[in-house]
């Protein structure tokens, strides 16, 4: 089994932290405080059934939230019913959510008429808010691209005076909404942390860089300046806990070339592998069978290794003492020993419940059924 996580992971991570931000050196970049754009919007699906007029400009007074979606985005869909919610909460308070995909409207209806839950279509689940379709793409250009947002559901809230207010996950945007309809909202407060998102952003594309390149130790040292100067003690938190994944990494690839050795020097990363396993039985076995995948290959892996890694096996069996591949491995293992009794027997436990593996199992069976007539043949 493959141990190391990709960085497609981590990445990901932090493109969350961040709201999917990135900062442009220009004075047209869509930011907190910015006017916000009209839209234009070629197909209302959905508009809180006949409530809600099709604007193109900002009613003054009211709050807007503009969020954007797609029928094959799973957080999108997921973020609805919370939506819905907040449509219903703020309703009488002159807030108005228009939600904007740009796929076509065949699209959109199908995945409408598609069931959400208990019974309910997406129909159901939206029907109370504005849900709409944008082709060209028009309001996307307008607002994803002009602020940099690089992914979706994104929400922008549009504020009393027509302004950009928030812009975030839909999923976040209950305390700022609230905030904003109530006229306490701080945006001068919000648009730093925002900036200091965006900036933040930049400055991980060359911790990402670094990682990429495999050079661990200088994206450590990057992002150890990152948290240095960063002031927000939730982002701090974040970056430290990305640290912590890094080093985690670095480690399991130390372990991963000690372990492929198969000498001596593997034994101890080994046993470190093992103690992280928890006593897990499966990924003790996935450890255990490693080591005679190992010996299969070819690779010279010496005794102590393989003894290490029929413990691992044994520990397993003890947790999971009727599962076959775990006995199976522990029977291989035995085998490379040179235990063939306690191979044999153990297989023919494995056999007893044997899952997906049964022609595996049997096949070796017979060959150490095989070996020991050998060897007692030679033993006459």
């Amino acid at each position: 089994m493959k141990i190391l996580q990709k960085y497609s992971v981590l990445v990901a991570m932090i493109a969350l932290l961040c709201g999917s931000v990135a900062i442009r050196a220009n004075d047209d970049l869509l930011t907190i405080g910015s006017k916000a754009p009209s839209i234009d919007i070629e197909h209302w699906v959905q508009d809180g059934e006949g409530k809600f007029q099709h604007i193109k400009e900002f009613e003054p007074g009211k709050v807007y939230i503009i969020e954007f979606w797609a029928t094959w985005c799973g957080p999108c869909i997921a973020s609805m019913p919370h939506i819905s919610a907040l449509q219903s909460k703020y309703g009488d308070k002159g807030v108005t959510v228009i939600s904007v995909s740009d796929e076509d409207i065949e699209t959109v209806k199908e995945f409408l008429a598609g069931e959400a839950k208990e019974g309910k279509t997406y129909n159901d689940v939206t029907k109370n808010y504005c849900l709409t379709t944008d082709p060209d793409g028009s309001v996307n250009e307008s607002y994803m691209k002009a602020a940099e947002q690089g992914g979706i559901p994104t929400a922008f809230i549009v504020g009393k005076k027509g302004v950009i207010e928030w812009i975030g996950h839909p999923m976040q945007m209950d305390d700022p909404l609230d905030l904003v309809v109530k006229d306490k909202w701080d945006r001068e407060v919000f648009l730093a942390e925002f900036k200091e998102k965006q900036e933040l952003d930049g400055k991980m594309q060359k911790v990402f860089m670094q990682l990429q390149a495999e050079k661990h130790e200088q994206a450590l040292e990057i992002l150890d300046k990152i948290i240095a100067d960063t002031k927000s003690k939730e982002l701090v938190s974040q970056l430290e806990s990305f640290k912590e994944r890094i080093v985690d990494d670095m480690t399991r690839k130390a372990e991963e070339k000690l372990l492929e050795s198969g000498d001596a020097s593997a034994v101890e990363p080994f046993n470190k592998m093992v103690e992280k396993c928890d006593g897990d039985p499966t990924r003790l076995n996935e450890l255990a069978w490693r080591i005679v995948e190992m010996k299969d290959r070819g690779t010279d892996v010496c005794e102590e290794l393989i003894t290490a890694a029929a413990k691992a096996a044994e520990l397993g069996v003890k947790n999971a003492p009727t599962e076959g591949a775990i006995l199976d491995t522990l029977a291989h293992l035995y085998f490379l020993q040179g235990e063939l009794d306690k191979a044999i027997e153990t297989q023919k436990k494995a056999l007893e419940n044997p899952g997906q593996f049964e022609d595996q199992i049997k096949e070796f069976l017979k060959t150490l059924e095989e070996a020991k007539k050998e060897k007692t043949g030679v033993d006459k």
